[in-house]
């Protein structure tokens, strides 16, 4: 279990991470279709979604109790 809990906040970052690019790549193009739209927008709300929750584990890694993505934003901010 403990193998777990070390490896999964990498795993996340590391989806972040080509989630964001793949949403940067796309954001340049022209969209032309309805569809093209729904395909960004959904990019960029998984995308903010694996934020929230790599900055939760941040966080939680630096000994803050956060439990919802509201308190994890406030926390951030606080922290600068």
């Amino acid at each position: 279990m403990d193998f777990q809990k070390n490896i999964r906040p990498q795993q996340r970052f590391d989806n972040f991470k080509k989630s964001y690019q793949l949403l940067e790549k796309y954001s340049s193009l022209e969209l032309t279709s309805e569809i093209e739209k729904a395909g960004l927008i959904q990019f960029f709300e998984i995308t903010f979604d694996l934020a929230l929750k790599v900055l939760k584990d941040y966080l939680e890694a630096q000994g803050y109790i956060v439990k919802s993505p509201r308190e994890t934003i406030k926390q951030a901010y606080q922290m600068e």
